[in-house]
Parts: structure tokens; sequence; C-alpha cells
């Protein structure tokens, strides 16, 4: 599995383009980073094959962010956020959890 993170303005967006092996695992790392950067919105971009697994795995979660959406994503996007940073996935929750464990002051 492929992903491309986006973090811009207090959002985090996720494009996974190729298949996923496992939706939850995806929801759960997705909802994990979010929670430990103290985000609140979540837009995941996936294709169009696999949105209604993805859709039943975070209709079963118990933590979701307050924003999660689910956008359906066509062949070929290629996302441009200009000024956002770009992370895969795994970096981006092992980003998160070492700044959890930072104290400030």
């Amino acid at each position: 599995m492929k992903t491309q993170t986006m973090i811009d303005s207090g959002v985090i967006s996720v494009h996974v383009d190729t298949p996923i092996p496992q939706p939850g695992e995806l929801i759960h790392g997705v909802c994990l980073a979010a929670r430990l950067l103290g985000l609140s919105r979540v837009h995941l971009y996936v294709p169009t094959d696999v949105l209604p697994d993805l859709a039943r795995e975070a209709y079963q979660q118990s933590e979701l962010p307050p924003v999660f959406q689910i956008h359906e994503m066509g062949p070929g996007h290629v996302p441009d956020y200009p000024g956002s940073t770009e992370l895969g996935l795994g970096a981006l929750v092992k980003l998160s959890r070492a700044a959890s464990r930072v104290k400030v002051g």
C-alpha cells in the first residue's frame, strides 16, 4: 500500500493510490496520527474499488475524529497542496508518537 499524507491548516489528508490490504489498520493509523497531532479533521482519498471496505471499517471504529470524510479518488489523481508537509503514513505515526512524549515548559 502506498500513501501520501498532507498536513495543512489543521487538516490531515491521506491519499491512497494502491490496493489496501488491511483497511482497518489504515483507518486506525490515520486516526491515531490525527489524535496525537491534535488534529480534528481527517480527509481520506481512496480509489473507487476500496471505498465500500473503508466505509465499513470506519463505521466500526470507536474513536474517529469529529470530522472524518472518505472521498473517492479517480485514477491518476495527484494531490497538489502548496505549502503543505508530505510524509508517508508510517513516518507520520512515528513522528506523532515521538511528539506526544515531548514535554514543553
